[in-house]
């Protein structure tokens, strides 16, 4: 390769496909089916002191339950032409990673692992601070086809000390 880095950067930012090609894992992901009681349970313990306050144990689970009920009712991609199977493969990636998250122990390790780093990465100080964007609210999310420039959406993200100001 004989471009230099700004080269490289300016190309990726300026001829980025707004459609992209299709993806096999989204095809798969929208396809997949749970046979699984855990959502059912899931909900009924929110009714239930006794079976809430053993599932609280992890509340990653209803991060997981609460992510995909955001997902439902606020994703702009649900129930367009060409967002849907997106929308499909997101809910299907939620499940699958609560699925497992709640039934392998290997697969409980790497998902807590998961969230704790990208916590961990959150505060000012770490050496790669995980950033803001605007994007990363439903109410502003990328709509499949919709075009968007990778530069200006780059150039709009929040340092975290921005994003969490005491006032």
């Amino acid at each position: 390769m004989t471009e230099n880095i700004e080269d490289t950067i300016e190309n990726i930012n300026t001829n980025v496909p707004q459609q992209a090609p299709a993806d096999p894992v989204v095809d798969y992901l929208s396809r997949l089916q749970f046979k699984t009681d855990l959502f059912y349970v899931l909900h009924q313990s929110q009714e239930d002191p006794n079976a809430y306050n053993q599932f609280f144990q992890t509340p990653e689970l209803y991060v997981f339950l609460n992510m995909m009920q955001v997902l439902e009712s606020s994703d702009p991609n649900k129930g367009t032409a060409l967002g849907q199977k997106e929308h499909e493969a997101m809910i299907n990636l939620c499940k699958w990673l609560a699925v497992k998250f709640a039934t392998d122990p290997t697969w409980f390790s790497y998902i807590g692992w998961m969230f704790r780093f990208f916590t961990a990465h959150q505060h000012p100080t770490s050496y790669w601070p995980v950033k803001h964007s605007d994007r990363f609210l439903p109410k502003n999310f990328a709509i499949k086809g919709e075009p968007i420039s990778i530069k200006q959406e780059n150039e709009k993200m929040k340092d975290p000390s921005d994003v969490f100001k005491s006032k």
